[in-house]
């Protein structure tokens, strides 16, 4: 494995720089969420949304995270947004999902990455790669909030 778990995962997942994808059915669902969506976040979810990665913990029990709005807000509450958002002191999207679906992956404004499961919260990383690589590597918070 690269010495960068992310771009390995990215990869195998169907990942390549510059992918855009059609992401009507995410933008539908956050506007349905009453979510603010920002220019960011659309890029984003234009080059990653339908990524799928898996992997194993070192522990050796199975992870995995996705890339999806529409498919997180199938089952997430958008309600949780504005408290995380609070916390974070930042806009918040939620554009996935990790920890075999019960973390909820969020970008900020600032370009910050959150996770949210209930009421535990926290920075992830300053990137989408070093998120995944947090989750990967360490499966927690830089730090709580």
């Amino acid at each position: 494995m690269n010495e960068r778990p992310s771009i390995d995962l990215l990869r195998q997942a169907g990942w390549t720089l510059g992918r855009d994808v059609d992401i009507s059915d995410d933008l539908r669902s956050l506007a349905e969420a009453g979510l603010e969506v920002f220019p960011e976040a659309i890029n984003f979810l234009r080059e990653y949304s339908g990524i799928s990665m898996r992997w194993k913990r070192v522990s050796g029990f199975p992870d995995g995270m996705r890339f999806s709005a529409a498919r997180l807000l199938e089952s997430f509450d958008p309600r949780w947004v504005a408290g995380y958002a609070d916390r974070a002191k930042t806009t918040l999207v939620p554009v996935g999902e990790a920890s075999n679906g019960y973390l909820v992956l969020l970008l900020g404004r600032n370009g910050h990455w959150f996770g949210g499961f209930d009421d535990a919260f926290g920075e992830l990383g300053e990137d989408v790669l070093s998120c995944i690589d947090r989750l990967v590597i360490e499966n927690k918070f830089i730090r709580e909030l």
